[in-house]
């Protein structure tokens, strides 16, 4: 797994390794502990690696789904949510229908692009939008 920054570095303690010889590491501080989480991402290895960083701190994982679709059909499961982090552009869909349904069910929504530059529709304009490669603690302190 890859690490984030200084502020999750220093949250980081090893306590110690298993029988493979992997490091076993332990967060002091849990700071998503209980937020389920839905993550919209298409893009394999970034999805993983945010499930891990996000499971890691305490996140409780939605997904990750690689299409809208899908994506749709869980949250009409009415399966409890509480915070979303979507790819604007899935597979060159856009997200804005999936968050659209999100903020209806009061579920906090941050958006990640690969792009350099994007212009959320106005109704999304105040919502946080992140590059794919920001460090993990903006992503929570986001959700949190």
């Amino acid at each position: 797994m890859m690490e984030h920054g200084a502020t999750l570095k220093a949250m980081w303690r090893t306590v110690g390794s298993t029988h493979q010889g992997n490091r076993v590491c332990h967060l002091e501080q849990r700071p998503l502990a209980g937020l389920d989480t839905l993550v919209v991402e298409d893009e394999f290895l970034i999805a993983q690696l945010l499930c891990d960083d996000l499971g890691l701190m305490g996140a409780t994982i939605i997904g990750p789904f690689s299409r809208i679709a899908p994506a749709m059909e869980r949250i009409a499961s009415g399966e409890s949510l509480q915070a979303a982090i979507l790819d604007i552009n899935i597979a060159g869909e856009e997200v804005y229908p999936l968050a659209d349904e999100l903020v209806k069910l009061g579920v906090k929504v941050v958006f990640l692009t690969g792009y350099t530059r994007v212009k959320l529709p106005a109704r999304f304009a105040s919502y946080p939008v992140f590059s794919k490669n920001a460090p993990i603690e903006e992503l929570v302190t986001a959700l949190t």
